[in-house]
């Protein structure tokens, strides 16, 4: 461990998803690990097996080293979700103290000591925290409210592998593919929607 340690300082100056990358790589080698199933549970961007933004995610990297067959990316959307956020400093420059009271009033538990904010978490609307996806309404359509729905997106014949319909999101925390000619499937085979999603409440002491 104490080796691994050491070995993942050395990845001080990467990037992070090339760190993130450099340290799982280490550590399959060190313990052997190479024909083992693993599962990771991370950020959208870091799952995606395309290059994004002239970037490479870290499952990009994953792909170019490991067989591609044996890697699946499973990606989130939402729909009228509400997340839990930390109102700090960041937090209150991006919403304003108006609409931080609007939220505090739709929940009151939150308002209590008005360390944290539920904040608006949706793909079907632009917010400060998250992007609309463009044709999200057609995930909506063939889900019920309350839900979490997967969505295989890489059947024989599914349009996802000749298109690029929920590969991009666009404004300003927006991705877009390198390479235009990559596919849906390229990046991730899986989607599951998350409708109406509740936020964790602050604990009361």
């Amino acid at each position: 461990p104490f080796q691994n340690f050491l070995k993942s300082l050395s990845t001080i100056d990467e990037n992070r998803d090339k760190a993130m990358f450099l340290n799982l790589e280490n550590y399959i080698s060190s313990n052997k690990l190479e024909s083992e199933k693993m599962y990771g549970f991370m950020g959208v961007f870091h799952v995606m097996q395309a290059s994004y933004n002239s970037s490479e995610p870290f499952v990009h990297l994953l792909k170019k080293k490991f067989n591609k067959a044996k890697i699946t990316s499973l990606i989130g959307f939402y729909t009228d979700a509400t997340m839990m956020m930390p109102y700090n400093g960041q937090m209150k420059m991006m919403i304003p103290a108006e609409f931080a009271g609007q939220l505090w009033q739709a929940y009151p538990e939150f308002g209590k000591t008005q360390k944290y904010l539920p904040v608006p978490f949706s793909n079907n609307q632009s917010n400060p925290v998250m992007e609309k996806v463009e044709h999200i309404e057609s995930l909506e359509a063939l889900s019920a409210e309350n839900s979490a729905t997967l969505f295989k997106l890489s059947g024989k014949n599914s349009p996802f592998n000749t298109q690029n319909t929920f590969a991009e999101v666009k404004g300003a925390m927006g991705i877009t593919l390198t390479n235009p000619e990559d596919k849906t499937t390229d990046a991730f085979q899986y989607l599951i929607l998350f409708r109406n999603a509740q936020p964790a409440t602050p604990l009361e002491f």
